[in-house]
């Protein structure tokens, strides 16, 4: 019985340090930066849900091949776009953001693409 205890045990372990969470400085590191860009609060709370895993088609944050096509646009018509909504993507994507917030999130999302070469 002990070796299965053991045997879970270890696994468990094994497990929880593969984890992504699981993230640790060496001692004396300074912490990683906190993000500042004053989109970055809103797209997590209110835009990540969906730009996050991709859910019915929204370009995924930070994914250049998602982003590509609709780099075409301005980025005023990208906010017009989530202010009203496009496609799939209801109006403020379903959130009471404000016309400026909507902004600073677009705004945000797009600060995530890779630089162009």
């Amino acid at each position: 019985m002990w070796k299965h205890l053991y045997l879970i045990a270890t696994l468990s372990l094994g497990l929880w340090a593969c984890s992504e969470d699981t993230e640790t400085a060496p001692p004396g590191a300074s912490p990683p930066p906190r993000e500042t860009h004053p989109g970055a609060a809103l797209v997590k709370a209110n835009c990540a849900a969906c730009h996050k895993p991709g859910l019915n088609g929204a370009p995924i944050i930070g994914n250049a091949r998602m982003w590509g096509p609709r780099l075409v646009r301005s980025e005023e018509m990208l906010v017009q776009h989530a202010i009203h909504g496009f496609g799939l993507m209801p109006p403020r994507g379903g959130s009471s953001l404000s016309d400026g917030e909507m902004a600073q999130a677009v705004n945000y999302m797009l600060s995530r693409l890779p630089a162009s070469p």
